[in-house]
């Protein structure tokens, strides 16, 4: 499989769903990368249009992380987990009090 992939590297994210091309589709896939590749602006270094190839969505989400990472969801996350921690920090500070 071919997945061409549009990422933001300022707000470090994903531009577009990732579109699949099997592999005999090649020629589809660079018209297809270029087409998006002019939709953005350019000379900024702020976009990466790539195509690359693999297996599976699953092997290029393990080889290039970094284009699928959501630093927003992480932050999220994170606060919901200090939060929980909390919780149990003021259960037990609460059970040993009693």
């Amino acid at each position: 499989m071919i997945f061409l992939v549009a990422y933001d590297r300022q707000e470090r994210r994903l531009t577009q769903p990732v579109e699949e091309f099997p592999a005999e589709k090649r020629g589809l896939a660079r018209r297809r990368r270029l087409e998006v590749q002019m939709s953005l602006p350019r000379n900024t270094g702020r976009y990466e249009v790539v195509l690359l190839e693999a297996d599976s969505r699953k092997d290029i989400e393990e080889t290039h992380a970094r284009y699928f990472f959501d630093t927003k969801a992480l932050a999220n996350q994170a606060k919901i987990d200090v939060d929980k921690s909390g919780e149990r920090l003021r259960e037990a500070a609460k059970h040993q009090s009693s």
